[in-house]
């Protein structure tokens, strides 16, 4: 969604409003084609732009997708047990059928349901992540780590800055498993076995 590319100060703001909007509504608005850009006309391969999994002061004024802002802003009911479940599954509910949403749920700040809680919506999670690989893969230049502004040759999935490890650990892959893998030559198929081997 174009709401989600820009610098932090062009993104931030909307997607707190649009966040607060959702919780007071208690649902996802339908967002239509004018609501989109093309990932491929303004990222192709070889540009500096790419998906944002965490806040970072030091590239605010650069222009990525920001996959982090709608859960650093959708803000959970605290100490109302019940009430914040709601909001939890309210945020997950809205983002889960979608590629851009399953990203959305991949920064350490969003929520992925662990099993003992909410083993449905935790499978639902593996499954779409696995449905939507060969997508992810298609434009993994997006997903390349830039640092001190080149690439490093890492991705999302051989990194540990987002919660898909932990989240993988909870749903049932051995964690010697997870230790023995050196993540920075491992194929990028590991993750989808892992799911197809313990998970699904």
């Amino acid at each position: 969604p174009k709401i989600l590319f820009g610098t932090g100060k062009e993104v931030h703001r909307p997607v707190g409003r649009w966040m607060a909007r959702v919780k007071r509504q208690g649902q996802w608005p339908e967002l239509s084609d004018a609501d989109f850009i093309d990932t491929a006309e303004i990222a192709p391969q070889g540009s500096n732009i790419y998906v944002q999994f965490d806040i970072d002061p030091s590239i605010g004024l650069e222009t990525n997708f920001r996959v982090y802002s709608p859960s650093r802003y959708f803000e959970r009911t605290r100490g109302k047990p019940e009430i914040g479940k709601k909001d939890d599954r309210l945020f997950f509910d809205g983002l889960i059928e979608t590629t851009w949403g399953l990203l959305c749920l991949l920064p350490k700040t969003s929520y992925i349901p662990i099993p003992k809680m909410d083993r449905r919506r935790n499978l639902r999670f593996f499954e779409r992540l696995h449905e939507d690989w060969e997508l992810l893969l298609n434009e993994r230049h997006l997903f390349e780590y830039i640092k001190f502004g080149r690439k490093t040759g890492t991705y999302f999935w051989n990194r540990t800055y987002t919660k898909l490890f932990p989240a993988l650990y909870q749903a049932g892959v051995p964690l010697e498993i997870m230790k023995s893998v050196d993540f920075k030559t491992a194929d990028n198929y590991l993750v989808p076995r892992w799911i197809e081997e313990y998970i699904l």
